[in-house]
């Protein structure tokens, strides 16, 4: 209960006018941190009074001097003062006189805003001023605590709560007021001059508790904060807070981690407030936008990486299709293809073959039998080469090393799908044919190379069990001496009957003709074949080793067949010869598959 004393006293009319105005004031209020009023009137001696509820609490600075919280609790506190003013500025009310003593604290730890003794109402000409009996402006106000502008004795407003709010909300940071001499009281000089105090964050109050809010304590930005208190305490109103409640909004901006805006809103202060505002929310943004572009540029990189290898694979497709163009022109007599450059063409094929391309794309291609038709383009190469090489050892030798190319590649490629260590076997014994087919011109070449060959082919043979001869894959001529006795090798020269028949087979019809045409051919390259095929079977014999038994039971037929077509030709039998000649073109392809031709 609050009565006035001394009511009668002429002197005293002003207090009287004042406490009238309070209770007037606080009879219209109705705020649940504003103190309410629940009864007034006139003692029986003329004295006014009003009844106003009991607030069970302390002083706001004192509450935290006994409670000691944290900050965040504290900022809040002013934060319920702010919307109690708010709610009085909406009414037209500017408090005047706020201070730690007009803030209680109830042991809940809310806020009652109290005592509106020099409260103003704001009219439409501005805040209504107290005077004097004199008619002078009241100087009534709480040094340390009013704004500038009240103690130069003009007219102050809302505004100057919010002032008076910061000034609060700064001692309750850091212990003492903002403006204050040595010995703690107001400084008004200091207050007047309109410089900014320090920064209440680098003299924070020691009496804080930890707290155990710890969310909250890291969005807390002291930088905002500190800006936010010393913009409400700028020296001119106008630098001020607009209004109470966007002061309050700053605060809660500021306990959130949100951008403020006493401070300039660029957008990296937003972007980074926004980081640190939703933590793990960026987190997993950030680790989503990297994962998917980690996962766009594997993406890419592979697309890149299928591009090259497409290109390379094309690449080396071309120059594979040149190779062959290049040797179905050897033979031509208008124009012959010099002989260097021809040992130029198998040595490039030989350089394909044993560079890193072959094995590259072969670990990386897709299309296995894309790849395989290169292999086997490149091995029609050399089987052309071989048969237009005959006579001539320095390319021999280059074919011979391309044939161990191939072997080698063949039967150390680690794709499934492409290595081939039967096909493997195939490309050494023709390798070995043709190395032993220059003897004659370079001995120990030729030997140094069916040995080496031999080896390699006893390597793989503990892997491969080779098959039956056949047009696709014929065995590896090269055997160990001890497994098989081979039966005696056909001589080196053509079957005598195939000779007598020649003069005897008369060429009565187109047809005929090319038959014996056709024979012709035929002994020719079986006379090559059989020398091949006696060359290897010494160099092997050399090495305790043997060729197989079968390749020389396939010439012995090869002679047969011949032999057949040419008695056929002399009984002008075109069918018969045409069936022997056709039997006899298989198995010479078998053996110049196996040793050249």
């Amino acid at each position: 209960m609050k009565v006035i004393g001394g009511a009668l006293d002429p002197s005293n009319r002003e207090a009287v006018q004042r406490f009238r105005q309070e209770r007037q004031l606080l009879a219209g209020l109705d705020h649940p941190n504003i103190a309410r009023i629940l009864d007034g009137g006139n003692t029986v001696d003329g004295r006014p009074f009003y009844v106003m509820e009991y607030v069970a609490g302390l002083p706001i600075d004192h509450y935290c001097d006994r409670v000691e919280p944290d900050i965040p609790t504290r900022v809040g506190m002013i934060i319920e003062v702010c919307d109690a003013i708010a709610y009085l500025h909406g009414h037209a009310i500017a408090h005047r006189d706020i201070k730690p003593n007009n803030i209680l604290v109830t042991p809940e730890g809310h806020v009652k805003l109290v005592d509106f003794g020099i409260a103003k109402v704001d009219t439409v000409d501005g805040m209504v001023a107290s005077v004097s009996p004199l008619g002078q402006p009241t100087m009534i106000m709480t040094p340390g605590y009013a704004s500038p502008e009240q103690l130069a004795g003009d007219a102050t407003g809302k505004r100057g709560d919010i002032y008076s709010l910061a000034v609060v909300l700064y001692q309750l940071l850091t212990g003492h007021l903002p403006f204050a001499d040595q010995n703690g009281r107001p400084n008004l000089e200091a207050q007047l001059s309109g410089g900014d105090p320090e920064p209440p964050s680098r003299d924070l109050t020691p009496r804080v508790k930890p707290t155990t809010r710890v969310t909250e304590t890291r969005r807390t930005s002291y930088a905002d904060l500190d800006r936010v208190v010393l913009m409400a305490l700028r020296r001119n109103p106008i630098d001020r807070y607009e209004t109470v409640q966007l002061f309050a909004d700053d605060l809660r901006h500021c306990l959130d981690g949100r951008p403020v805006s006493a401070r300039s809103q660029n957008w990296t202060y937003t972007f980074r407030k926004l980081v640190l505002r939703n933590k793990f929310a960026t987190a997993l943004a950030a680790l989503v936008v990297i994962t998917a572009c980690v996962a766009a540029w594997m993406a890419v990189s592979v697309l890149i990486a299928r591009a090259q290898l497409e290109a390379k694979q094309a690449e080396v497709e071309r120059f594979v299709a040149l190779l062959n163009a290049k040797v179905a022109r050897w033979p031509e007599a208008q124009q012959p293809v010099p002989f260097a450059e021809r040992i130029a063409d198998v040595k490039a094929a030989n350089q394909l073959i044993a560079s890193d391309t072959l094995d590259t794309l072969a670990l990386q291609v897709q299309d296995l039998a894309r790849f395989k038709r290169i292999v086997a383009e490149l091995r029609r190469f050399l089987d052309r080469a071989d048969e237009l090489s005959q006579g001539q050892p320095p390319l021999r030798k280059e074919i011979a090393m391309g044939y161990r190319e191939i072997g080698d590649f063949e039967s150390t490629t680690k794709r499934a799908g492409i290595a081939d260590t039967r096909q493997a076997a195939v490309s050494y014994q023709r390798a070995a044919a043709v190395a032993a087919s220059v003897r004659a011109a370079d001995r120990s070449w030729a030997d140094q190379q069916v040995s080496e060959l031999s080896g390699r082919l006893r390597q793989i043979d503990s892997s491969v069990v080779l098959p039956a001869p056949e047009p696709a894959a014929p065995p590896p001529p090269v055997q160990p001496a001890a497994e098989r006795t081979p039966p005696p090798a056909p001589a080196a020269r053509a079957p005598s009957h195939v000779a007598a028949s020649e003069s005897a087979v008369a060429a009565d019809s187109p047809e005929l003709a090319e038959l014996s045409l056709r024979l012709q051919t035929m002994t020719a390259k079986a006379d090559r074949v059989r020398r091949n095929l006696e060359a290897l079977r010494t160099s092997l014999a050399q090495n305790g080793q043997t060729v197989r038994a079968d390749l020389l039971a396939s010439m012995t037929r090869v002679d047969a067949l011949i032999g057949e077509a040419a008695e056929s030709l002399g009984a002008n039998d075109q069918t018969a010869a045409e069936d022997a000649l056709r039997r006899a073109d298989y198995e010479l392809r078998k053996l110049v598959q196996a040793v050249g031709g």
